[in-house]
């Protein structure tokens, strides 16, 4: 059923995209390097970037049809953004921090428009909201999220049911992966748990911090969860199905990692069933990345499988080329 069904919704693909953010730091105590000393505004960044939203560097990856994965043009923007920075300053390194706390020299020296927060509200599919910011300058923290473009437009498409479901197998998945890595600071801000946006190509899902960009291996694992998520949400398959809706948001908007690695344990076969019909046995044997690893990750984090998640330029080879696509560990 689960296949047939698979094989059905290829006919209307949909597009995934991101717009990745990183801070890049720099000197031996590491303080925040301002993206808009080395990197163009959006407006004159064009269309993919990078271009500097406030202190981070940002970009956004061409849509790709679902079935495949945008690794490049994440890897083109990390390589992008560090090399301007190095340029102005060798002593730069990208940062996985999701939440960097900005010097008050740093914020009172920082132009207007470097500061303000630039994103346009949210939706929420539960009505939650973060703590508002009335004084930009007196946030001394700021945050970095990768953010999800799924071209779903033209499909028949419940927007909030499609936003809950991510939840339940991608934003829960986010907390066990991203444990130790995530700062829940972000959180009270941001990010939480149902967060989306409908551009016109669909919808943007909010929820994550910018783990991913530890290692194209998780990077590839998210977006495969956000395809399995609408796969599900196409089949009919709603949250409720997984467990209540106020454990997901309890999970998320706390980080809470025992509860989340308790929720994956229970649906873990929901998870197995989609990539056995996905990728039939060939996912389960032949690839140990996609069989011991995804559940090693997913239940112990991203350090569990990866040596150094925090150092982007070895493990993206950022300015090296890759001997395989890049997804193994």
């Amino acid at each position: 059923m689960v296949a047939r069904e698979l094989e059905l919704f290829k006919k209307n693909i949909p597009t995934m995209g991101s717009d990745p953010e990183v801070f890049v730091v720099r000197g031996k105590r590491e303080t925040v390097f301002p993206a808009w000393e080395f990197l163009p505004s959006k407006e004159d960044g064009g269309e993919v970037g990078p271009f500097w939203d406030g202190f981070q560097g940002e970009w956004n990856t061409q849509p790709t049809p679902a079935t495949k994965s945008p690794l490049e043009g994440i890897k083109l923007g990390l390589q992008r953004i560090l090399g301007a920075a190095k340029a102005k300053d060798p002593t730069a390194r990208l940062s996985l921090k999701s939440v960097v706390n900005i010097p008050k020299m740093v914020m009172r020296k920082a132009p207007e428009f470097g500061v303000r927060l630039g994103c346009s509200p949210s939706k929420n599919a539960y009505g939650l909201r973060g703590k508002p910011v009335e004084n930009p300058y007196e946030l001394g923290v700021r945050f970095a999220g990768m953010h999800l473009h799924i071209g779903c437009s033209e499909l028949d498409v419940n927007f909030e049911h499609l936003t809950k479901m991510l939840d339940g197998v991608l934003g829960v998945a986010g907390v066990t992966l991203a444990q130790g890595l995530d700062d829940p600071v972000r959180r009270q801000f941001y990010g939480l748990a149902g967060e989306y946006r409908l551009p016109k190509h669909g919808l943007e899902y909010r929820v994550l911090s910018n783990f991913p960009l530890a290692h194209p291996a998780i990077a590839d694992l998210v977006f495969e969860l956000a395809y399995m998520a609408v796969c599900w949400n196409r089949m009919g398959v709603n949250l409720s199905m997984l467990g209540p809706e106020g454990v997901v948001q309890e999970i998320i908007n706390n980080s809470d990692v025992a509860l989340a690695r308790g929720w994956i344990e229970k649906n873990w076969k929901f998870y197995e069933t989609y990539f056995q019909a996905r990728y039939g046995n060939g996912y389960w044997e032949p690839n140990p990345w996609k069989t011991n690893k995804t559940r090693k990750a997913l239940l112990e984090g991203i350090g569990a499988v990866v040596e150094t998640p925090g150092d982007l330029e070895e493990n993206w080879r950022v300015f090296h080329t890759w001997k395989t696509f890049g997804v193994g560990i």
